[in-house]
């Protein structure tokens, strides 16, 4: 399917991937950039590590909540707050705590089953008629004729 990337317009055949493959590499690049980064200082807020880096805020941001970058546990700079609770995390969008318990009101959830479509008229030998069970059946009538 042929889809216009969302960040440069370009037109290029979409797959998995929501961005068109030059900007994929751009943000594979940025993402090595800022990871290696934050490795060596692991202190840094996002708007520290952004200027240090020159990746926007919003692109460490989603870094970060997409659990692809998790700062180290010691890491005092980089806060995220959780979507539910607003608890301080390293990454992703909700805390533990959080997860746990939206899993958890998930799985109680009853299951509703779909209704079937309706079954579609059977003729012929077991499955619809098609134009040669027709020829046959008129050749069966002609032979006995």
């Amino acid at each position: 399917m042929l889809a216009n990337c969302p960040r440069c317009g370009r037109l290029f055949a979409k797959s998995v991937q929501e961005i068109c493959p030059a900007c994929a590499a751009e943000e594979a690049e940025d993402f090595k950039v800022v990871s290696r980064y934050l490795s060596d200082h692991p202190d840094l807020t996002i708007a520290e590590l952004a200027e240090a880096t020159g990746v926007s805020e919003e692109r460490i941001v989603r870094f970060l909540r997409e659990g692809r970058l998790v700062p180290s546990p010691t890491s005092r700079g980089i806060i995220l707050t959780c979507e539910r609770c607003g608890k301080r995390i390293p990454s992703g969008h909700l805390c533990p705590e959080c997860r746990a318990i939206l899993t958890g009101e998930i799985t109680k959830q009853p299951r509703q089953r779909r209704p079937r479509p309706p079954e579609e008229p059977i003729t012929g030998r077991g499955r619809r008629m098609y134009a040669v069970d027709l020829w046959e059946r008129k050749g069966k009538e002609k032979g006995s004729e």
